[in-house]
């Protein structure tokens, strides 16, 4: 959202990105909770390859070394590694959908949609043939 002092943020949308092609036109909620479940999918990826790294014994500095020595989890080992390209591909588009979910949340609630939208929800519901 635009105000004072605060910059606008552009952000393109590819038409190959998955979440814009699932969600454009779901109203606002539907789309807030796909958001929310992807996040909550990405951090439990995240997760495991923290756990493996634990598993293994290896932290950001002796990484390298540790994985050389480690021959019994050379699979796993490599299977997080492969994974991380598209773990981090996929955090920068949760990133993007967050930043533009948010800047909508801040124009929705600025201009009291969602009290619209649960009131033509509830009138709707009331009167189908609206």
């Amino acid at each position: 959202s635009e105000g004072p002092g605060k910059p606008v943020k552009n952000h393109d949308l590819s038409p190959h990105d998955q979440f814009w092609q699932q969600q454009k036109g779901n109203p606002f909620p539907t789309v807030a909770e796909a958001i929310q479940q992807s996040l909550e999918a990405y951090k439990a990826s995240e997760g495991e390859i923290t756990a493996l790294k634990a598993q293994m014994g290896l932290d950001d500095e002796a990484g390298d070394i540790a994985a050389e020595l480690v021959s019994d989890n050379t699979t796993l080992l490599a299977n997080a590694v492969s994974s991380l390209p598209d773990l981090l591909e996929r955090k920068k588009h949760l990133n993007l959908h967050m930043n533009i979910a948010s800047s909508v949340l801040e124009e929705v609630k600025r201009r009291k949609l969602d009290q619209f939208f649960e009131t033509e929800s509830f009138e709707a519901r009331k009167d189908p043939g609206l």
